[in-house]
């Protein structure tokens, strides 16, 4: 599954996990305690955690533990852009194997009309009149 699909998985729960989860509400009477900024603050991180240990650790561990170990939390769209640009750097490395391991299968065909170089490299076709292969190897003729 892909980066997007899970992230587009993953919204639909949070949304109605923030239905449920209704934010605190302040007891102070001056609104000093910042209550709700702690609570998103809260939920936030909560995200982030979500998104982060459900993504494949094997493909992005590289990126999950350089998140993970920085001081300050990331935002959910910094670690999101991290994990996209890590997933678009391993699916051009997967192309890549791919196409190594189709070549690999390729039949090589015997080299027909290469230019072999005798013993003289200036010798002359005397078919073609090139320079560098006799009458018996001339592609033109052959």
């Amino acid at each position: 599954m892909s980066v997007d699909d899970y992230f587009g998985k993953l919204q639909p729960h949070w949304d109605e996990l923030a239905n449920y989860n209704s934010p605190p509400t302040c007891n102070c009477g001056l609104c000093t305690c910042n209550l709700g900024e702690l609570f998103q603050q809260r939920m936030d991180d909560d995200r982030l955690h979500d998104f982060l240990y459900g993504i494949n650790v094997e493909i992005f561990c590289h990126v999950h533990s350089s998140l993970l170990a920085q001081d300050l939390s990331p935002t959910l769209d910094r670690a999101y852009n991290k994990v996209l640009e890590a997933e678009c750097l391993w699916l051009q490395t997967q192309a890549s194997v791919d196409r190594d391991g189709i070549m690999s299968h390729v039949v090589q065909a015997p080299n027909r009309g290469t230019i072999k170089f005798d013993s003289h490299p200036r010798s002359t076709c005397s078919y073609c009149h090139k320079l560098g292969h006799d009458v018996t190897l001339c592609y033109a003729k052959n």
